[in-house]
C-alpha cells in the first residue's frame, strides 16, 4: 500500500503469482466494453514480459460472455466503484432522489443500454441518459 496524498492510497501488485492470480480472476469476468479492450490489451503485453525466476505460462485471453444482471453483486460493486445515490432538497420545489452510474466512451453504450432494460420494469416516471460532452464519447 503506497500512499499518494492527504486521501489518496495505492495498492500495487507486483510479484508475479499474484499477478496470474489477478488476471484469472478478471479474465473473461468483465462486463464494460472500454475496460475488456484495456484488460486485454494488459494482457497481451503481460503476455510478452513475462521474465525472472518464476516462471509463469502465457495466459489466453478470454472473451466474456456475462450480462449485466441483477441477480449477482455485480451492480453493487460497480456502483461501489462508480456510481452514486444523491438526495437534493430545493427550496421550492421539493426534493429529488437519483442513482447516478456513469462511464466514458462510447462504446459502453450498449451495454448501458441493457442495464437501463434490466431496471425498466422497476420505473415508474422516467429515465435519463446524459451525454455531457461530445470529447466524452471518444
Amino acid at each position: 500500500m503506497i500512499k499518494q496524498g492527504k486521501l489518496t492510497y495505492r495498492f500495487i501488485v507486483e510479484q508475479k503469482n499474484l499477478m496470474e492470480l489477478i488476471i484469472l480472476i478478471f479474465n473473461g469476468n468483465m462486463l464494460l466494453p472500454s475496460r475488456i479492450k484495456r484488460f486485454k490489451k494488459f494482457l497481451e503485453v503481460y503476455n510478452k514480459k513475462i521474465k525472472g525466476k518464476i516462471l509463469l505460462s502465457q495466459i489466453e485471453f478470454i472473451k466474456s460472455n456475462n450480462e449485466p444482471s441483477l441477480n449477482n453483486a455485480w451492480l453493487s460493486g460497480f456502483t461501489d466503484a462508480e456510481g452514486c445515490f444523491t438526495v437534493s432538497i430545493k427550496n421550492t420545489t421539493g426534493f429529488s432522489i437519483r442513482f447516478i452510474l456513469s462511464q466514458k466512451h462510447e462504446e459502453n453504450l450498449t451495454f448501458f443500454s441493457k442495464l437501463i432494460l434490466l431496471f425498466n420494469k422497476y420505473l415508474l416516471l422516467f429515465y435519463m441518459i446524459f451525454i455531457n460532452c461530445l470529447h466524452n464519447l471518444f
